[in-house]
């Protein structure tokens, strides 16, 4: 048996397939003395001004990498690290609306051995002795290529064996594949996968996928060297070939030996010898070797000359061929259409059966579950009848129930409050926004200051209420970590790096606050303040600290809220009647007292991709998807109800909730919005 691997790649361009498109290219590289690799690369703009320089991106990261003459990694991380750069240089030059962001994906393979390169919100899966996972970053960084100053590509090595499939495609998959379908796509091999995928992306308008798969297959049988036999028999070999009803010969019999002139050689005798042959015959183009060679034609002329001569075991196997021939053409045609019909009947009736076991559940992951394979009998049903009327009934109810369950509100045209980028000076990376005493505040990291928009007065504006070197009494302060919002308190709070807690209120002089023991935590990775307590994220402790109030500010033993959970992955926090942990793969931790839930977040159709915020309110909890460029709400429970989009949501980094006015205020990039908050549904 051969172990071999093969790639097989399509693009989606304006609905139209292509194996290459602008956003997915591939690039070969021969390195002195090495084995050829190639590299491929899926770039997935961040926004729609993105787009028309995305191609671009991905032939600069290709070309880059096959000029370098490093290891395959060391090529195809600098390969990335300067195409950063071009693009930090770009982003810093032009306007923001010309801003260049994108997420990419690389899947390099020498043999057997493959890498797969991340860098942003990406989608790639493997299959591994049958069994499937995602393939994460193992840093957990989804920052965008062209959004920091340093790229650091996440890489995973794969020594691939035979059935082992690699994935990469664009992050829009999640939109109409999740994890449990797409793994029994690829549980089917690697040939029906790539035609099963290419049905389920074909309606997208653009979308790219490259499948990497690894084969074992039998080894080619020798051929035997042909048998020498009288040149006699040769050439009534040929001559029985060409029956009057066949196309005329015009291929040797037997090639010139090596050296030798390739002209046609016959055997010496008189020329009209050759005009006895009949007509449609050529003459054959034979090579002898040998005084003593003898050329001997059978007749050309009468009956015999037509029909040649047939041994009878060949007779009756022809007769027997002939018989089989008649029965098959008289009765497999009716037997292939009976299980035509008995296959449709089949999956017609699957899909009724699913249809209404999804009507008749609440549970909503099991509806989503049941219209899933619905649709794939549907699908396959189409192929066999694709005119059929019940079946576009069918297909409109299954729809309309995933419509219902997607719960996609689309929301009205967001009110913008202010566009920081165009007021303040310097660079901004916005993060972490915080709401209360009738302003707004967020965290520029990249400015190393907190900035105030007032919604007190008519025009707001941005104004820095902090920066990193103020003096809070004799101590210069360091860069802002985390803010939070206390009510208690009447004022912003304010972690900076040396892990100094500061109290902030507009127009006043900051104050610094006690914490005790802030430099015994392994990290300091998020805030929360509730009900006059103050929480701290600390992930390298796996633990969540809890300080109760005191009267210089956080005097009092710290408790620890946690008995034992890895908290390597944890983003993000919030606090309400229960606390809850948000991780980088999407995961949300619900934790009260010692009860520790994994919400199933049953009903949703994507996966979160890079969540960036979490806000909980009695009724429900919201979290900013920024790899799916919406907002998601789950009730308390963890159960999806619904899902906001708008096409504002290009760069979406952080939300907050006004519930006094029940109004939702949303950070992109560094532009804040504010909208009506829906109802609950």
């Amino acid at each position: 048996m051969t172990v071999r691997t093969w790639v097989g790649r399509f693009a989606i361009v304006q609905g139209q397939p292509q194996e290459e498109g602008p956003f997915l290219r591939s690039f070969l590289r021969q390195r002195p003395d090495e084995e050829e690799d190639e590299l491929y690369v899926l770039v997935q703009p961040a926004s729609t001004a993105s787009e028309e320089y995305s191609s671009q991106l991905a032939d600069a990261i290709g070309h880059m990498y096959q000029q370098d003459t490093l290891s395959l990694t060391g090529a195809v991380s600098r390969a990335l690290k300067a195409a950063n750069q071009q693009l930090r240089e770009w982003n810093e030059r032009g306007l923001r609306q010309h801003r260049v962001t994108a997420s990419v994906s690389c899947l390099a393979v020498r043999g057997r051995v493959a890498y797969v390169a991340q860098i942003g919100p990406s989608v790639a899966y493997r299959l591994e002795s049958g069994s499937f996972h995602s393939i994460v970053p193992e840093n957990g960084i989804t920052e965008l290529l062209g959004q920091t100053e340093q790229a650091e590509p996440s890489f995973m090595r794969f020594q691939l064996s035979p059935g082992d499939l690699i994935l990469i495609a664009s992050p829009r998959m999640r939109e109409f594949l999740d994890e449990d379908a797409l793994r029994s796509v690829l549980m089917q091999g690697a040939d029906e996968a790539l035609v099963e995928l290419f049905r389920l992306a074909r309606d997208q308008q653009d979308f790219s996928l490259v499948l990497l798969a690894c084969t074992d297959e039998p080894e080619p049988e020798a051929v035997p060297p042909p048998k020498e036999e009288p040149v006699n028999d040769l050439l009534r070999v040929a001559e029985f070939a060409q029956t009057p009803e066949e196309p005329e010969l015009t291929e040797p019999v037997a090639s010139a030996a090596p050296g030798e002139a390739a002209d046609v050689e016959t055997q010496a005798g008189p020329e009209p010898a050759a005009a006895t042959m009949s007509e449609g015959f050529s003459e054959p183009n034979i090579r002898l070797k040998g005084e003593e060679a003898e050329l001997h034609y059978p007749r050309s002329t009468g009956l015999s000359a037509n029909v040649p001569s047939v041994p009878p075991v060949a007779a009756l196997a022809i007769l027997i061929l002939v018989i089989v021939g008649l029965l098959a053409w008289c009765l497999i045609p009716s037997a292939l259409e009976e299980s035509r019909d008995d296959r449709f009947a089949g999956l017609v009736t699957q899909a009724r059966v699913a249809l209404a076991s999804a009507e008749a559940t609440e549970d909503p992951g099991q509806r989503r579950k049941d219209l899933r394979t619905a649709d794939l009998a549907l699908a396959e049903a189409e192929v066999l009848r694709p005119e059929d009327p019940g079946l576009a009934g069918m297909r409109g109810e299954v729809v309309a129930l995933q419509t219902e369950l997607d719960a996609v509100l689309d929301l009205p045209e967001l009110e913008l409050i202010v566009d920081a980028s165009e007021q303040l000076p310097g660079g901004i990376s916005a993060r972490q926004l915080a709401l209360g005493g009738g302003g707004v505040y967020f965290l520029d990291r990249e400015g190393q200051r907190v900035v105030v928009v007032s919604l007190l007065g008519l025009n707001p504006e941005p104004q820095v209420l902090f920066a990193a070197g103020d003096l809070v009494g004799d101590e210069q302060t360091g860069a802002p970590q985390h803010i939070v919002w206390s009510n208690e308190l009447s004022s912003l709070l304010i972690l900076d790096d040396a892990r100094r807690l500061i109290s902030v209120r507009f127009g006043e002089e900051p104050a610094l606050l006690t914490l005790r023991d802030a430099q015994a935590w392994g990290s300091a990775d998020s805030i929360a303040f509730a009900d006059g307590n103050f929480y701290v994220l600390d992930r390298q402790g796996d633990q969540v600290w809890r300080y109760l109030p005191s009267d210089s500010g956080f005097d009092s033993e710290r408790e620890a809220l946690l008995a034992s959970v890895e908290l390597e992955q944890a983003a993000e926090f919030a606090v309400r009647d229960a606390f809850y942990l948000m991780m980088t793969d999407g995961t949300i931790l619900r934790i009260q007292g010692r009860l520790i839930q994994t919400l199933g977040q049953e009903g949703i159709d994507v996966a979160l991709v890079s969540p960036a915020s979490l806000v909980s309110l009695p009724d429900r909890l919201l979290v900013a998807d920024r790899g799916n460029k919406r907002i998601v709400v789950f009730s308390p429970e963890g159960v999806f109800r619904q899902q906001l989009r708008s096409p504002t949501f290009t760069d979406l980094q952080s939300i907050s909730i006004d519930e006094d006015n029940d109004l939702l205020y949303i950070l992109v990039g560094e532009t804040l919005y504010r909208t009506p908050l829906p109802p609950t549904p």
